[in-house]
C-alpha cells in the first residue's frame, strides 16, 4: 500500500464452521541487511453475514430436477436481504460462486457452474426485494459424494 503499510491479498477461504477448523497465516519479512523474521498466527474465519444451508440431497444429474408443480427440488432461498443502510436490496446482485477444491463434484447455481477449486461470477436477481429461490444442482452427472460451496455477494446494491 505504500508508506510502510501492507495488506494481504485475500484468497477465497471458507468459513471455519467445524470444531478445530482453522487457518494459519505465515508472514516472512526481510530487511535491507538481509535479516529475516517469520511469524505465524492461527485463526478462525466467520464472515459477518453468513447464511448457512443445511445439507442438500439431490440426484447425481446435471439438471434442475423439479416436482410435478414445477418447483425445483434443491434451491437456495433468499428472503429480504438488507444493505448496510437498512434498505432492502433489489435487482441484480453480482456474486461469486466458489466450490471447495476437495469437493467431489462441481456445483451449478442459477445456471452458472463452478468445478472443484474454481470461482465463477454470477448474478442473482432479487427482484423488488421479495423472496426468491435459485436452483442448485451438480455440474456433472453421475458423480456422488459431498461438495461444499459458497456464494459471496461482496456488497448488496
Amino acid at each position: 500500500l505504500g508508506n510502510n503499510l501492507y495488506a494481504p491479498n485475500y484468497p477465497k477461504i471458507f468459513p471455519s464452521l467445524n470444531e478445530g477448523e482453522t487457518y494459519t497465516l505465515t508472514v516472512q519479512a526481510k530487511d535491507e541487511m538481509n535479516n529475516v523474521k517469520e511469524s505465524s498466527v492461527e485463526f478462525n474465519y466467520l464472515p459477518n453475514n453468513l447464511v448457512r444451508l443445511e445439507n442438500l440431497k439431490t440426484l447425481a444429474v446435471n439438471a434442475s430436477l423439479k416436482t410435478s408443480d414445477n418447483t425445483a427440488l434443491a434451491v437456495l432461498y433468499a428472503s429480504q436481504l438488507r444493505k448496510k443502510d437498512g434498505s432492502i436490496a433489489t435487482g441484480l446482485q453480482d456474486a461469486v460462486l466458489t466450490v471447495r477444491k476437495d469437493a467431489a463434484f462441481g456445483v451449478t447455481v442459477n445456471g452458472v457452474s463452478a468445478m472443484p477449486g474454481e470461482s465463477k461470477e454470477l448474478q442473482l436477481d432479487l427482484g423488488l426485494g421479495d423472496s426468491r429461490s435459485f436452483p442448485i444442482f451438480p455440474a456433472v452427472s453421475g458423480l456422488t459424494g459431498r461438495s461444499e460451496f459458497m456464494i459471496n455477494i461482496e456488497e448488496l446494491k
